[in-house]
C-alpha cells in the first residue's frame, strides 16, 4: 500500500487520472481505479469536502502509481512528528522564557525589599536577622545569575 497527497482534484475521475496516468485506457479500468480509491478512502465519495493536502491511501489493487513523487508512509510521519516536535519545542521555549522573566521579577523583587532601608536598619539591631538575610540576598543572587545564565542558552 502506497500513499499519495489530494491535490483539490474535483472529481474522482480527475484523481484517478492524475494517480495513474489514466488517460487514452479503456473506461472499465478507469471505474476499476475509481472504485479501489474510493473503497481505501471512503470520504473520496464527497470528494468537495476533502481539504488539500490530505493524505490518500492507495491500495495494492489500484493500479501502479504514475504520480511524480508518491508519498510514502515513513515521509509523511516523519514529517508529522517532525513538525509536531517543532510545534512543542516552540511552546516550550516560549513558557521557559515565560517562566524564567516571572523568576527574575520576584527575585528582583525580594532583593530590593532585602535592601531597604528599614529591613537594613532591623538587621543592624538583630544578629540572627542579619545573618538569614545575608544568606538570602547571596541566595537570591546566585539564583539570579543562574537564571540569566541559563537564558542564554
Amino acid at each position: 500500500m502506497s500513499f499519495d497527497c489530494f491535490r483539490g482534484e474535483t472529481s474522482i475521475t480527475d484523481l484517478a487520472q492524475r494517480l495513474f496516468n489514466l488517460k487514452g485506457v479503456a473506461e472499465s479500468a478507469v471505474k476499476q481505479a475509481e472504485d479501489a480509491l474510493l473503497k481505501a478512502n471512503p470520504q473520496l465519495a464527497e470528494i468537495s469536502k476533502v481539504p488539500a493536502g490530505s493524505i490518500i491511501t492507495i491500495p495494492d489493487t489500484a493500479p501502479v502509481v504514475a504520480s511524480a513523487q508518491p508519498v510514502v508512509a515513513a515521509v509523511l510521519l516523519r514529517e508529522f512528528a517532525a513538525g509536531r516536535a517543532q510545534e512543542m519545542m516552540t511552546l516550550s521555549q516560549k513558557r521557559l522564557s515565560d517562566t524564567s522573566a516571572r523568576a527574575i521579577a520576584a527575585t528582583s523583587s525580594m532583593l530590593a525589599m532585602a535592601q531597604s532601608v528599614d529591613l537594613q536598619a532591623a538587621a543592624e539591631k538583630d544578629p540572627d536577622l542579619k545573618r538569614v538575610l545575608e544568606a538570602t540576598v547571596e541566595s537570591a543572587n546566585a539564583r539570579l545569575k543562574l537564571i540569566q545564565d541559563l537564558m542564554k542558552r
